[in-house]
């Protein structure tokens, strides 16, 4: 059956509702009728933002988790599931300025030298594309013959070598019209990252594909699965980019949460910005709009129940930076495996998992201005988690 569609049935014949209180302007948020009363494990920690709950009738208000609260569950530290350790490896920079013109064989020598690489730490750096120069990778099959004064270099080495994620063969959902649909797996990024230019899902369909022009329509992250958008020329890759531009791609998400939403179904809106808590990028929600933000909004439902975890299908209508993980945590349900805008991982938990249980389900779109709407779906991935005691 098919997830999308299935879903568990809810009673809200006991839950608490809460007393109308007076509504802040910021970020909105319509919803059903409240489904429960906000645990204590749930409560926002610190400084809390005052979300809108608009209804037809009887609005309500309630409290989620809010910048602050959520910057302490972010700290600096490392992702702990064991396939973070296996696929994505921590990372170190280096950077300088090259004060005299240098040839490449100095210049790798003193690389090593400044960014303290063994020999295998080198040839790792090397092979994987690491080096930046005025914040261009460096081919490493044709590296410069000098280094110009001047340059702004950048190292970007792996403490340990990574796993390569490999590809299904049966990974292309659709092949037409100068589109291409794929099931992406999790942990393979969709373009080259900064520590390696050696594998992506761009790179490596291209070769299989035998289309040099192949690019990406939209990214998913690194762990996210699912339904990724590519373009075999420019010309098709403008057309995607217009669709998604203009919301004309119709997106659907499934998403492990925890704890379950206090309702049934909501929706989330509001400036969604970037910050930076110790070294690690984020984006938050902010009560008004900014230079530096971004409106977004997603409408959520809940499809199933597993005792501590929610099944959530989610739809998107904008396309930001981490919305749909930064919008969960903020409505007080964290995606499970997120240790990003989640709480600490503890092994067993219901908030634990491999990898961020989030999952690009489906998108329906027309492939050509004038042809018929198509929907393609993805099938659910094996270490995309079943709940405890949910069916999908």
């Amino acid at each position: 059956m098919s997830p999308i569609t299935t879903r568990a049935p809810f009673s809200t014949k006991s839950r608490a509702v809460r007393a109308p209180i007076p509504l802040a302007p910021p970020v909105m948020i319509a919803t059903r009728p409240s489904s429960a009363s906000l645990p204590g494990a749930r409560s926002a920690i610190g400084r809390l933002c005052t979300l809108r709950l608009a209804r037809r009738s009887n609005p309500r208000s309630t409290q989620v988790r809010g910048s602050a609260s959520l910057a302490r569950m972010a700290s600096a530290r490392p992702p702990g599931s064991e396939s973070a350790s296996r696929f994505d490896p921590p990372v170190r920079a280096t950077r300088w300025v090259v004060l005299a013109r240098t040839p490449w064989s100095e210049f790798v020598t003193e690389l090593a030298a400044r960014a303290r690489l063994d020999a295998e730490s080198l040839a790792r750096v090397l092979r994987h594309g690491g080096i930046w120069l005025d914040r261009r990778p460096v081919d490493p099959n044709a590296p410069p013959r000098e280094v110009r004064a001047g340059s702004h270099v950048a190292v970007y080495a792996f403490d340990w070598e990574p796993e390569l994620v490999p590809l299904p063969e049966d990974c292309v959902l659709l092949d037409r019209d100068g589109v291409v649909a794929v099931n992406k797996p999790a942990w393979l990024p969709v373009q080259g990252t900064r520590a390696s230019q050696l594998q992506s899902l761009e790179r490596v369909l291209a070769v299989r594909l035998g289309c040099r022009e192949l690019r990406a329509a939209h990214r998913l992250d690194r762990q996210t699965s699912g339904v990724l958008l590519l373009a075999r020329d420019s010309k098709r890759a403008a057309y995607l980019g217009r669709a998604l531009q203009d919301r004309r791609v119709e997106k659907t998400y499934l998403a492990w949460v925890s704890p379950p939403p206090e309702r049934d179904e909501w929706t989330v809106r509001g400036p969604l910005g970037p910050t930076k808590t110790g070294r690690r990028y984020r984006f938050e929600l902010r009560a008004q709009p900014a230079s530096d933000t971004r409106d977004s909004e997603t409408h959520f439902r809940v499809v199933s129940l597993g005792g501590e975890r929610a099944l959530v299908e989610c739809r998107p209508l904008t396309g930001r930076t981490h919305q749909l993980r930064v919008h969960l945590a903020a409505s007080g349900s964290p995606i499970a495996g997120d240790d990003l805008y989640g709480p600490d991982r503890s092994e067993g938990a219901a908030t634990s998992a491999d990898r961020v249980q989030l999952h690009a389900a489906a998108l329906r779109l027309r492939l050509a201005p004038n042809s018929a709407e198509v929907e393609i779906r993805a099938p659910l991935p094996a270490d995309f988690l079943t709940g405890r005691g949910a069916r999908i």
